[in-house]
């Protein structure tokens, strides 16, 4: 989409902070057709980077910018005519899209502080005291300056080649850091979240400038980094993302028909949604409907528009800002719409800046962090609750129930009745109540057998009431029964198991079922499970196994067995991956089928069998996921020296290894089968394998030259179990070295 740049208007210049616009210059500026343009490619989701890598390098002179693996598989990069062209005729390119420039919008309490509860908050008050939260917070802007007010751990940076340089050479992100999380040190300002850990995930330069792929990087780093005390949960709890591009809401997370129109940047917001993360942003600095911007059109963030609060109190009672906004009242050059959620004090913020000062900035910029620090809190909240982390969902719900409607309304474009409520973070206390939620969110239940669903409960505002829990949904034929009726004590959190017994035989099928709780005979919750039920025995099913074979791209080598059906002429098997409808995989007489399976997919898997003519009944396989520990981001416990290192055609791309006999890498999983890949080579020695305690192999890595992505070891199981593989370094003379590129395994539920 191409339209023309706004002009700044000279009264608003040192107020607003600039809006970032990409794909808001004169047609024709981008040379999106002339050689040596910028252009981002998107891979096909079992593509490996690394291999497409070498291919565009080696047969195309492409020389990749930046690389993604995280939010989406791809890569920049300038490219020729004839390269596009090449490219869009690869069947691992999904698309080729324009990399558009990009620009910059523009210790006492800060009158916003005070304005949005956070003095005190439902956390902290602020006091002094100068405590560091135990929570993270992407600055996704132009980096952060170290200052001795903000608590930084740490960063990335996209703009160049120079990971690690990430200080802030502009101003802006420093300033917004502020906002969101300064500390509570005496000194300088206080943001809403006082020392919460700030990472500064630079993606503009020192003039306000930068591109689309920088932006994507930045989300993608985030979305790659793991908490290092739960290696299955993000590091961070919130993204702050003050900026804005010329986009509307797909409704689809970014797929789209062609290979020119994917908006790539709202696939990789919804990848950051869905791997936990809050996504926090600005809604612009134009006067016009958010629906125009993005990511603050999009429905996967929390988008945040701007009021006038000079006095840090409500009751429009202060001095009009600068802008000449009313206090308590709507800023002019806010946008507006349904796309807004909440408003916050964004017209004259003191916060911190580089070289230890401190100034003021204007604009949704600086509104958008004092609600990405309200969200944090948020998740302070839950934990210190001994809830679950919340979804990004949650987090949304608690802060727009919270919100405030103490603000002038009446100015809002739209109208009071449509204005978006004000982030109120003293109001996040809970009421009374209680939540519950049940796990795995779907089971597969076999004839005769008994399937658990693990029920937590939470209580919320000091409710201590008993809860009664029961299934709903559940068939009233002979052999369906609740094992129990579970009742949650009067006290505290806690989780409970939920046991459902089967019937032998009967027709299978798939259940929707709600697990209810009730309190005090009224007040009641629920969560939805699906049960899929089928009526053959254990042994019949389609089971899924890892085979022993090179791994090509990200996808692992694998195989569906199933048994023999008297008579049977063919069979037929269907695959479901994601939940999404079944698909054909293939027809034929044998009774196995390769196939090559996307780590953390959840696949399931049917056959059925052709006997005099008709085709039998369906038989339902477990729910499948492969699960690949790799390199330094692993479950996997690693015992004596280790050492780390990037090798582009490994599996992991930063493969683990050891020289030490007597080292070794060990991992405890539930599934039923299980592969080792490693990289074979001159130097590479003799590792010995353990399974379950028992040594079951000893395994050369000797090789004339170097093999990588090699399965060196598989075991398979009849039915899941726990299991652990253990890899224990021998050596041998003269090539000491044992590769641990990644273990995979294959869970079932």
């Amino acid at each position: 989409m191409t339209s023309h740049r706004r002009s700044s208007q000279a009264s608003l210049a040192l107020l607003l902070c600039a809006v970032l616009l990409a794909g808001a210059l004169p047609a024709g500026t981008l040379a999106r057709d002339a050689d040596g343009g910028r252009w981002i490619v998107q891979l096909r989701e079992d593509a490996s980077v690394s291999a497409a890598l070498g291919r565009a390098r080696e047969r195309h002179g492409i020389r990749p910018e930046r690389t993604f693996k995280s939010v989406l598989r791809g890569y920049s990069a300038r490219l020729t005519q004839a390269q596009r062209a090449a490219l869009l005729t690869d069947p691992g390119v999904i698309a080729v899209v324009p990399d558009e420039p990009v620009a910059l919008e523009n210790q006492s309490v800060p009158p916003g502080i005070s304005r949005v509860g956070a003095n005190p908050s439902a956390v902290r008050s602020v006091d002094g005291s100068n405590p560091e939260l135990d929570v993270d917070i992407a600055i996704v802007d132009t980096g952060i300056s170290n200052h001795p007010d903000l608590n930084v751990a740490g960063g990335y940076n996209c703009t160049t080649d120079e990971a690690n340089a990430w200080g802030d050479e502009h101003s802006h992100g420093t300033h917004v850091a502020g906002a969101a999380a300064a500390r509570d040190n005496g000194i300088g300002v206080v943001g809403v979240a006082p020392g919460a850990r700030l990472w500064a995930i630079k993606v503009m330069d020192a003039s306000g400038g930068g591109f689309v792929s920088w932006l994507i990087c930045g989300i993608d780093w985030v979305a790659g980094q793991r908490d290092p005390r739960d290696s299955s949960q993000p590091l961070f709890e919130v993204a702050n993302m003050s900026l804005s591009v010329f986009a509307s809401d797909d409704g689809n997370c970014g797929q789209a028909a062609t290979a020119t129109a994917y908006d790539l940047l709202h696939r990789a917001i919804c990848r950051l949604n869905r791997a936990g993360v809050t996504n926090v942003v600005a809604a612009g600095n134009y006067s016009e409907n958010a629906a125009n911007r993005a990511p603050a059109a999009y429905g996967e963030v929390i988008t945040v528009g701007a009021i006038c609060d000079s006095d840090g109190r409500s009751g429009g009672s202060g001095a009009a800002c600068a802008s000449g906004s009313l206090d308590d009242g709507w800023a002019s050059f806010s946008n507006y719409g349904a796309a807004l959620d909440l408003v916050a004090p964004g017209v004259e913020i003191w916060s911190t800046m580089p070289n230890n000062a401190y100034g003021f900035k204007s604009g949704t910029s600086l509104a958008t962090p004092h609600v990405a620090g309200g969200a944090a809190l948020y998740y302070l909240l839950e934990r210190a609750a001994g809830r679950p982390r919340p979804s990004p969902e949650d987090v949304r719900a608690a802060l727009l129930a919270s919100g405030s409607s103490a603000w002038r309304r009446q100015t809002y474009p739209l109208g009071a009745a449509q204005a978006p409520p004000l982030l109120d973070v003293s109001q996040l206390t809970p009421g009374a109540g209680f939540r519950i939620g049940a796990t795995p969110g779907s089971r597969l239940g076999l004839s005769g057998h008994q399937v658990f669903f693990d029920v937590w409960t939470g209580r919320t505002g000091g409710h201590a009431a008993a809860v009664e829990l029961a299934v709903n949904g559940l068939p009233s034929g002979a052999g369906w029964a609740v094992a129990g009726s579970p009742t949650v004590a009067a006290q505290g959190d806690s989780w409970r198991r939920i046991t459902v017994n089967l019937p032998s035989g009967g027709t299978g099928g798939t259940f929707n079922l709600a697990i209810t709780g009730t309190s005090n005979g009224a007040t009641s919750q629920s969560a939805a499970v699906t049960l899929a039920f089928d009526a053959f025995a254990a042994g019949s099913i389609p089971r899924l196994n890892l085979r022993p074979d090179v791994v090509t791209g990200v996808a692992v080598p694998a195989v569906v067995k199933w048994t023999r059906v008297s008579d049977a002429t063919q069979y037929e098997l269907q695959a479901s991956r994601d939940g999404e409808p079944w698909s054909l995989v293939a027809r034929k007489a044998g009774l196995k089928h390769k196939l090559a399976v996307w780590p953390s997919a959840l696949y399931r898997f049917r056959v059925r069998a052709m006997v005099g003519g008709r085709w039998r009944a369906w038989r339902t396989s477990y729910a499948y996921t492969a699960t690949p520990e790799m390199g330094n981001d692993t479950h996997a416990v690693l015992t004596g020296a280790w050492q780390f290192e990037t090798i582009s055609n490994a599996y992991s791309e930063k493969t683990s290894f050891s020289t030490q006999p007597g080292a070794s890498a060990r991992l405890d999983f539930h599934g039923r089968s299980v592969s080792w890949i490693a990289s074979r080579g001159p130097t590479r020695g003799q590792a010995r394998v353990y399974i379950d305690g028992r040594l079951v192999a000893t395994i050369d890595l000797h090789a004339s030259s170097l093999q990588h992505r090699r399965t060196v070891y598989r075991k398979s199981w009849a039915n899941p179990g726990n299991h652990r593989i253990e890899i224990v370094v021998v050596g041998t003379p003269g090539r000491p070295r044992v590769d641990v590129d990644a273990l995979v395994f294959i869970g079932a539920e």
